[in-house]
C-alpha cells in the first residue's frame, strides 16, 4: 500500500485524538520533520501548517544538486537545535497529496 493511502487510513484517526504525542526522530528542512508515534508505534512525516519556509539544498534523484534558498540551511539548524529527538505534541489537520499530515 502506498504511503498517500496508508496516511488517509489514519487521518481520521489523528483528527478524533486531537492533540498526539510524538518524538522527533528527523528533521528534513525548517518545515518538515519525520516523527515517531509511540501510541501507534508509526513513523510519520509532519508539515507545519501555515508556515513557508526556505529550503535547504537536496539532491534530486537524478543526482543534480539543487542550491539552497537564502536562509534555508538556518532554517533547518534552527529547527533541529529546537526540536531533534524531544517529544513534542501535535495535532494533524490534514494531509498533502504525497501523504505527508499537515497540522
Amino acid at each position: 500500500m502506498q504511503d498517500a493511502a496508508k496516511a488517509k487510513l489514519f487521518l481520521p484517526y489523528f483528527q478524533r485524538a486531537g492533540k498526539t504525542s510524538a518524538v522527533v526522530e528527523f528533521v528534513a528542512s525548517g518545515s518538515r520533520v519525520r516523527l515517531f508515534v509511540p501510541r501507534e508505534q508509526r513513523l510519520i512525516t509532519f508539515l507545519l501548517g501555515g508556515i513557508t519556509c526556505p529550503k535547504g539544498s537536496r539532491i534530486e534523484k537524478s543526482g543534480n544538486v539543487i542550491a539552497s534558498e537564502p536562509f534555508g540551511e538556518e532554517a533547518q539548524a534552527f529547527t533541529k537545535d529546537l526540536c531533534l529527538q524531544r517529544e513534542v505534541e501535535i495535532e494533524v489537520d490534514s494531509i498533502d497529496k504525497a501523504g505527508n499530515f499537515i497540522g
